[in-house]
């Protein structure tokens, strides 16, 4: 039977290609590959980053972050040398601001196409290219259907349309991201739709819905849901202002990782607190971490790790700016048990 059926899977390669079927066990070993998300705390709780060759939806009310991680993804996946294009269908993109997020500008692509359409098939056009390390949809709500242009304010907008569209996408992204060139690794374009959230009117329990249907919560590997949890401020009375914001995070569904894990990190807008405009206070997460994992132990007032020793959280901080090599040791150190604990 077994030979029966391996004559079988040798007459299906000579007909669609080698890689189109085969044993599971041909898999076994093979490392799923990721990029950092830019937070260290996103980082422990979504496995180790974004997973290449998977389609991830960030999603949030306004201000919540969502391109904030868009951008930082960028400059991650810029790092390793791996192209990236833009969909800026919000045609909002802020070549300064992207800067100050880490982007370098004159490596990303980016596309302003009229109709979603025109936009979905550029996105498609380039992940198929196979030279596309990450391509994002700033956003999805903003997408809008060529029907939709077509009509005045004063037609009614057919149900659907935009939901039936992206599921369209999402099946042939995930066929792109299926193809092989001459039997060797899958597609590895890491796809990042950025959605926002909507209010479902009369429902029971929780209203909150995503724009674009339920397909893409299907199609996606991972989805991860943020929201400004608090303001960070600098100063008192009238020279009191915010410099950055708090954001939580819940991975809300994973097929690569533990689902439903949350976390928090802090963003910055300005310099302020030692940390630079543009940047998440990476410093504070591998503190939170290292102690939470009992890789830094605190009694107290009282810090220490190794033979060195602190009194007071300040201190301790100031030790990691000052000795980089420090933090990124203990860094993954904390990932190394994480990933295991889990």
């Amino acid at each position: 039977m077994a030979e029966g059926l391996d004559k079988v899977l040798s007459l299906l390669e000579k007909k669609f290609g080698k890689g189109v079927v085969g044993y599971a066990s041909n898999y076994a070993g093979i490392e799923l590959k990721r990029v950092p998300t830019g937070s260290f705390s996103l980082d422990l709780e979504t496995g180790g980053g974004y997973p290449l060759g998977r389609i991830v939806e960030i999603y949030g009310e306004l201000s919540s972050g969502k391109t904030m991680l868009a951008m930082k993804a960028i400059a991650e996946v810029q790092k390793l040398k791996k192209n990236v294009v833009y969909i800026d269908a919000e045609g909002v993109f802020n070549p300064d601001w992207a800067a100050a997020l880490g982007v370098d500008l004159k490596k990303l692509v980016i596309s302003k196409a009229e109709t979603a359409e025109e936009m979905l098939s550029v996105a498609e056009a380039c992940v198929r290219s196979g030279d596309c390390g990450l391509l994002v949809v700033d956003s999805v709500a903003a997408l809008m259907p060529m029907d939709d242009e077509e009509k005045g304010f004063d037609e009614k907008e057919t149900l659907g349309d935009r939901a039936r569209m992206m599921n369209r996408f999402i099946r042939r992204i995930h066929s792109a991201l299926n193809l092989k060139e001459s039997g060797e690794i899958p597609n590895e374009c890491l796809v990042m739709l950025i959605n926002q959230t909507r209010d479902a009117i009369g429902a029971y329990g929780d209203p909150t819905r995503t724009t674009g249907g339920k397909g893409i919560g299907f199609g996606a590997s991972v989805r991860i849901q943020v929201r400004r949890k608090d303001w960070i401020k600098e100063g008192s009375g009238d020279k009191e202002e915010v410099v950055g914001q708090n954001i939580h995070f819940k991975v809300t569904k994973s097929k690569v990782y533990m689902p439903y894990r949350e976390g928090n990190f802090d963003f910055y807008f300005k310099d302020a607190y030692g940390v630079k405009k543009g940047e998440i206070d990476r410093i504070k997460e591998v503190i939170n971490y290292g102690i939470f994992y009992n890789i830094i132990k605190q009694a107290g007032a009282f810090f220490s790790f190794d033979e060195h020793k602190f009194q007071g959280r300040e201190k301790l901080v100031e030790f990691f700016k000052e000795n980089v090599k420090e933090a990124i040791k203990i860094k993954s150190e904390i990932m190394e048990v994480a990933l295991r604990a889990k």
